[in-house]
């Protein structure tokens, strides 16, 4: 049961508003480069994303929550996640759906994302903290 919390959370979990010190990104292919790694700002989520040679990976420490998304990109900071791989308990995403992640704004030290997902069950806004 506990797989299934990230990718409700893209679903579910209401934007709560930006920080005072975030601004317009232009550019966002920078901050998902490979290498590049995640965790999301609420902390009751073990969930780690990482970004390999094009791909975005999800995977959680307490479970077997695991799901591996190919990255398309769409424009500057818009990109799709098309899933090409899942392993535990996710809910109603399935291989092939796919997300569109949009990034809204970056912090001024660049440690937080705040974006928009839309997919078929509905639009949601979150953020990610970058670990590195």
């Amino acid at each position: 049961m506990k797989g299934i919390f990230l990718l409700l959370i893209i679903l579910t979990v209401p934007f709560v508003g930006l920080p005072q010190n975030s601004t317009l990104v232009k550019s966002c292919k920078g901050y998902f480069e490979t290498g590049s790694k995640f965790k999301y700002s609420d902390s009751q989520y073990d969930a780690v994303v990482r970004v390999k040679k094009g791909f975005f990976i999800e995977k959680s420490h307490n479970s077997d929550f695991y799901v591996k998304s190919r990255i398309e990109w769409v424009s500057d900071c818009s990109f799709k996640l098309t899933i090409i791989k899942l392993k535990g308990d996710i809910g109603v995403l399935r291989i092939g759906d796919y997300l569109l992640l949009t990034v809204l704004s970056v912090n001024k030290d660049g440690s937080e994302l705040k974006y928009r997902t839309e997919s078929k069950n509905g639009s949601h806004e979150l953020s990610l903290i970058k670990l590195r």
